[in-house]
C-alpha cells in the first residue's frame, strides 16, 4: 500500500514539474513577444524589425539555459522516443498554453493601465494579420505552411544549442533561426497565445490559428528531425 502511495506521489510531483516547467516556458515566450512589442520606430522600419526579431529570441534563450520546457522544442524529438517522454508533451503543452495565457493578460492590463499606445497599436496589428481569414481554406493553408517553416526553425534552434561544441556558435545556432522565422513572419502557437491574450482577442477564428499553427509546428518539427536522422545529420562546430 506504501509503494503504491509512493508511486502515485511520484507520479503526481512528475505532472507538477512537468505542468510548471512548461508554464515557465510559456512566460518566457511572452517576456520576448513583449519586450519584441516595445520597439517600434515606426512603419516599416528595418531596424527595427531586426531589433524586434533580436529581442524575441530572449524567450528561447531562457528556456535553454534554465531548461523550461517547450512543447515546439522537443515535439521533433517523438520519433523513438519512451513512453514517458511522449505522455509528458501534451502536459507540456497545456503548461504552454497555460504561462502564455496567463502572463499575456498580466501585459495586457500592463498595456491598459500604462497607456502604452504604440505598444497596443503594434498588437492590434499583429492580432488581425494572425486571424484574417481563418476560417478559409485559404486561411488554413497558410497559417499551416508557416507554423511548419515555424517548426523547422524552432526545432533547428534547439538542435544546435543542444549538439553545437563551441559555445559561440551554440548561441549564435539558438539565436538566428528564431530571429529568421520571427523577421519572415512564420507562426508559433505559444507566442500566437501570448500575443491573443495580451490583446484580449480571443475569438474562434483566434482558437482555428492556435489548432492550425500548433499541429504545423509538430509537423515541422518532426519532419525536421526525422529528415536529420535519415541523413545522419551532427552538428560540426
Amino acid at each position: 500500500m506504501d509503494n503504491l502511495r509512493g508511486t502515485r506521489m511520484k507520479i503526481f510531483k512528475d505532472i507538477l514539474k512537468t505542468l510548471g516547467f512548461g508554464l515557465l516556458a510559456g512566460f518566457a515566450i511572452s517576456l520576448g513577444g513583449f519586450a519584441s512589442l516595445c520597439i517600434n520606430f515606426g512603419e516599416a522600419n528595418a531596424i527595427a524589425k531586426v531589433l524586434q526579431a533580436f529581442i524575441f529570441t530572449i524567450g528561447l534563450f531562457l528556456i535553454c539555459v534554465l531548461g523550461f520546457y517547450l512543447y515546439t522544442g522537443k515535439i521533433g524529438y517523438i520519433l523513438g522516443a519512451k513512453k514517458k517522454f511522449i505522455i509528458d508533451l501534451p502536459i507540456i503543452l497545456v503548461g504552454n498554453f497555460a504561462g502564455a495565457i496567463l502572463f499575456g493578460y498580466v501585459f495586457y492590463f500592463l498595456i491598459k493601465s500604462g497607456n502604452m499606445t504604440a505598444v497596443e497599436e503594434a498588437l492590434s496589428k499583429i492580432v488581425g494579420t494572425k486571424t484574417a481569414n481563418a476560417m478559409t481554406a485559404e486561411g488554413f493553408g497558410n497559417l499551416f505552411i508557416k507554423g511548419i517553416l515555424c517548426g523547422f526553425c524552432v526545432f533547428l534552434a534547439v538542435y544546435i544549442y543542444a549538439n553545437a561544441k563551441n559555445v559561440g556558435f551554440k548561441y549564435l545556432g539558438l539565436i538566428l533561426p528564431i530571429m529568421a522565422f520571427v523577421m519572415c513572419g512564420f507562426e508559433h502557437c505559444i507566442a500566437n497565445v501570448f500575443y491573443f491574450s495580451a490583446n484580449n482577442s480571443w475569438d474562434p477564428n483566434a482558437v482555428l490559428n492556435v489548432v492550425y499553427v500548433t499541429v504545423g509546428n509538430s509537423v515541422g518539427s518532426i519532419m525536421l528531425y526525422g529528415l536529420f536522422k535519415l541523413l545522419k545529420v551532427e552538428a560540426k562546430i
